[in-house]
């Protein structure tokens, strides 16, 4: 299938307000377009509003899928832009006119900010908080108080298919709480149900994108919370003015999910603090309690499931627990966790990691035609700025800065020394432990920079090498071989004699195990076992049989280990995946495998639409994806539920 298209317009140029939505998009299969870089605001310079809009009509006249836009982007010029600009609302209509235009002919998904109260004004906010000029906080409150409600009301004339307004850095009994209660009786009034006023700013977007996918594909996910600290979720997070645990649930419900218990597709574990919320900068590096047993048992069993393990790393502001990350880092792939986020604000945290959840759920069920290996530097790079370079290294940095008389919002002649050390430090302080988690990932970090001239974020540039020989096979489909189950049964005599003290099952899966179905010419070879140990303590043994241990797939089938053999040409003629003896997995291939050999007719049907397929689709992901209604149907008549997908 074509990769849809998203129109794509960012708060501004921050890795965290721009690539982490792009880079979800791609992982999920979508064709994210975004404006040139050079068009967004930074700190110090606005965004170019009529060359965005230049750029958003052509895209969106081009056979898009969907819109998302963030309105500040589109009416000012960036977030800091829209603190500082002193337009009026008169102004801005003309440009919200032209937006509810094109919503009028595409899907369109919008973000707009209530403007923050700040604690500690700096150069990105008005001079009225630094001057104390009431009458102009006034006027420029009144005019975004104005702009959203507006928005409220194309959202309850159904102009807009969803609509997310954030409420930016405050604190209870700001007059930010005050705008955003006056905003929700009106969305109550217009009976916007679509409109939703919540807190956060910089992950509006990526909550937006997670609700798009979720319409997209009719899939949403499932979520269980879990808190490391239950008894505490009333306390209200750093600048913020409601108790987490209502922030936790409107995230969840603003991606377009709902909250279930333990039988839920995604896992959201929110490690929260239990007094005041600290930065964590002033961590102490050390665990006052820690999760309890009962906690990590329940993730780890939920890793095992194969459900979608998520965290939520909110003990501390602006960066990560060091020591829980430590505690994970230490085990195997993250402790089979594959969505995190612990950056700048509980919501900023919380939005990122459910958009990040969101596609992985859909990369398992193989509702998108996605890429776990666009994925996991995405993941990657999260751990990496987020506990690495905000909670390890910024620090540092910022000691060497001031012991030099300089400023972290201010670089000036330090930056080009400071970004140099900002790689060499995660070079050898982070990347390391991250390296023997994901083992089987060679990492290479290429550039980390400084983009906003500041040490708040960071732009990360992390290579994957690839890990075994990649195939040059295309999508070739023959007809049914008699030979195939005398491969089969060659192979399953030397893996059994390899893996004799594990107590393996092997069965023979695929197309190839179904007599007379049409297939492509690979033997595959379902491998069972009793433990999560034991699915690594195959891997050297395997790839001594002449058989390369491929973990590219180990984001969507993290309980799989797989294992192709290629001839002398690239061209694949066996896999091996060594699955969970009771998992899903294990039971839908040979339930779906049965279902065919007893149901000849649906055997023939199946093997006419992968000849079909065959010669429309030119790469595996695409070909596989197009298989997955008919698999799904089978699946069903077998009945048998599926939460991912695997090769057939």
């Amino acid at each position: 299938m074509a990769s849809p298209v998203l129109v794509f317009v960012p708060l501004d140029g921050r890795p965290v307000t721009m690539d982490i939505v792009a880079d979800l998009g791609r992982a999920a299969g979508v064709d994210v377009r975004t404006p040139d870089r050079v068009m967004l605001s930074d700190r110090f310079r606005l965004g170019e509003v009529d060359r965005v809009w230049e750029w958003l009509e052509r895209e969106a006249a081009g056979g898009s899928a969907a819109l998302i836009a963030s309105v500040e982007t589109l009416c000012f010029g960036g977030l800091v832009a829209s603190r500082k600009s002193e337009v009026e609302f008169e102004e801005i209509v003309p440009r919200l006119h032209r937006l509810y235009e094109i919503a009028s002919r595409l899907p369109t998904y919008v973000s707009a900010v209530i403007p923050r109260t700040p604690q500690r004004p700096t150069d990105e906010d008005a001079a009225y908080w630094k001057t104390g000029d009431q009458a102009a906080m006034l006027q420029h409150r009144n005019r975004h108080l104005q702009l959203n409600a507006d928005l409220i009301s194309a959202a309850s004339r159904g102009v807009l298919d969803s609509l997310l307004i954030g409420q930016d850095d405050t604190t209870p009994g700001s007059p930010s709480e005050a705008d955003r209660a006056t905003l929700q009786r009106h969305a109550a009034a217009s009976s916007a149900s679509n409109a939703l006023l919540t807190s956060g700013t910089d992950e509006l977007n990526a909550r937006l994108f997670a609700r798009w996918l979720n319409d997209l594909t009719g899939a949403a996910p499932s979520v269980q919370l879990v808190y490391t600290y239950p008894e505490t979720t009333d306390l209200v997070p750093r600048y913020e003015a409601l108790p987490l645990r209502q922030t936790v649930e409107e995230h969840v419900r603003s991606a377009g999910a709902h909250l279930r218990g333990d039988d839920s597709d995604v896992l959201l574990w929110v490690h929260n603090f239990t007094g005041q919320q600290r930065e964590a900068v002033d961590q102490t590096g050390e665990l006052d309690v820690g999760p309890t047993e009962a906690v990590m048992n329940t993730v780890r069993e939920a890793a095992r499931r194969e459900r979608v393990v998520a965290l939520a790393d909110v003990r501390f502001a602006n960066g990560a627990d060091r020591a829980l990350l430590a505690k994970l880092l230490a085990e195997p792939r993250f402790g089979g966790i594959v969505a995190y986020a612990g950056w700048n604000t509980c919501s900023n945290s919380l939005g990122s990691v459910m958009a990040s959840a969101t596609v992985v759920h859909h990369l398992r069920a193989g509702t998108v035609p996605g890429n776990d290996r666009i994925y996991r530097p995405a993941f990657f790079t999260r751990i990496l700025d987020d506990w690495g370079y905000q909670s390890l290294v910024r620090p540092q940095l910022t000691r060497w800065l001031e012991e030099r008389g300089g400023e972290p919002s201010d670089l000036s002649e330090h930056e080009t020394a400071l970004e140099a050390m900002a790689l060499e430090k995660l070079r050898g302080e982070t990347v390391p432990a991250l390296q023997r988690s994901f083992a089987h990932h060679p990492l290479v970090l290429r550039r980390a920079t400084l983009p906003w001239h500041r040490l708040f974020e960071v732009r990360i540039e992390l290579e994957i090498l690839p890990s075994h020989r990649g195939s040059r096979q295309g999508i070739v489909i023959v007809d049914y071989d008699e030979h195939w189950p005398e491969l089969f049964e060659r192979e399953r005599l030397r893996i059994a004699q390899a893996l004799s003290d594990l107590a393996v099952t092997v069965e023979h899966v695929g197309s190839t195990a179904v007599a007379s179905l049409a297939a492509k010419p690979v033997i595959d070879i379902m491998v069972g076992v009793d433990s999560e140990q034991a699915l690594d303590r195959c891997i050297e043994r395997i790839k001594r049989l002449g058989y390369e241990y491929d973990p590219d797939w180990e984001v969507s089938m993290p309980n799989r280990r797989y294992f192709p053999k290629m001839d002398s040409e690239g061209r694949h003629t066996h896999h091996i995946h060594v699955v969970l003896r009771d998992s899903a997995f294990w039971r839908r291939h040979v339930a779906f495998r049965d279902y065919l050999r007893t149901h000849p007719e649906k055997a023939r049907e199946y093997g006419d639409l992968k000849k079909r397929l065959a010669g429309q689709h030119q790469g595996s992901i695409d070909y596989t994806f197009a298989k997955t209604e008919f698999i799904r149907s089978v699946e069903a008549l077998s009945g048998v539920m599926h939460r991912q997908r695997g090769p057939r």
